[in-house]
């Protein structure tokens, strides 16, 4: 029934809910136990001599499972699909994981697929307890196989720059609603916003969404009148903290401009001119 249908949403919202607060409780704590660490003047590497458990491993090894934590808590929150839940993982603590563990959630992104649902009959009897099980199912059948993501950010550059890659996620896009497309493409957003681009491996994950972005909303005929002023405003929001894309919007305009048309106006109207250093 329709009331049932809704405390499921309600449930399955607060189920994220709580996902995205021990991840970010975690996180905290996570980071607290790194500075003390550092304060203290062990490195990254090093394995500390002391009596308790946690103090047997290295900076880099407890950075490795932090990571593996939030890389599964965000895959519980991208299975509920059309359920309320997306609007978390937007906001999971990005800045606190690894370089290669954002580019193995932007992967995984890239290859959710939406599984089909059977509708319920009018009148046929045990078809709605049937559909609320399968649904409740479809958080375990939809998760992409954690051992299937390529073990290097170049193998998944390549990966998610194959066409057919392209074809899949648009075709997410179109089939999401589009507050929960928005909230994937915030996603985007937030994990670009939260690296330093302080080397060329953090410079190229930052153009990699904006360039992504870019070709979802502004290029891309079938998204593009669904999505065209949120891209603009999304990759606004990207260079008010990283100006530098603006050279790569720059660019990537010149090559495209025949086929977005006046949507560029739209999208120089949003980016921050004044912090851009040529």
């Amino acid at each position: 029934s329709s009331l049932r249908q809704s405390k499921y949403r309600e449930f399955i919202k607060q189920v994220g809910r709580t996902v995205r607060q021990v991840v970010h409780y975690v996180a905290d704590h996570w980071l607290c136990y790194k500075v003390y660490k550092e304060q203290l003047g062990d490195t990254s590497s090093a394995v500390p001599t002391g009596e308790s458990g946690l103090s047997r491993y290295s900076l880099d090894r407890l950075q490795i499972e932090f990571d593996q934590f939030v890389l599964r808590a965000t895959q519980w929150i991208l299975t509920a699909h059309k359920l309320g839940a997306w609007q978390f993982m937007a906001d999971m603590p990005y800045s606190s994981i690894s370089l290669l563990t954002l580019w193995k959630i932007l992967w995984t992104l890239y290859h959710y697929q939406i599984t089909n649902r059977q509708s319920v009959i009018p009148g046929e009897v045990g078809r709605e307890e049937d559909l609320v099980l399968e649904r409740r199912g479809s958080v375990l059948s939809d998760r992409v196989d954690l051992d299937s993501i390529p073990k290097t950010w170049e193998e998944i550059l390549t990966d998610i720059r194959d066409a057919s890659c392209h074809a899949q996620f648009i075709d997410v896009l179109m089939k999401t609603y589009t507050s929960e497309a928005v909230f994937l493409l915030t996603t985007f957003v937030n994990m670009a916003r939260s690296r330093t681009a302080d080397n060329d491996e953090e410079i190229m994950f930052i153009n990699t969404i904006t360039e992504e972005i870019f070709q979802f909303t502004q290029v891309e005929e079938y998204a593009r009148d669904a999505y065209s002023r949120t891209g603009c405003s999304l990759i606004g929001t990207i260079a008010s903290v990283h100006p530098f894309i603006i050279t790569v919007m720059l660019n990537k305009v010149y090559h495209v401009i025949q086929d977005i048309g006046e949507n560029c106006i739209l999208l120089f109207k949003e980016l921050p001119l004044h912090l851009w250093i040529p």
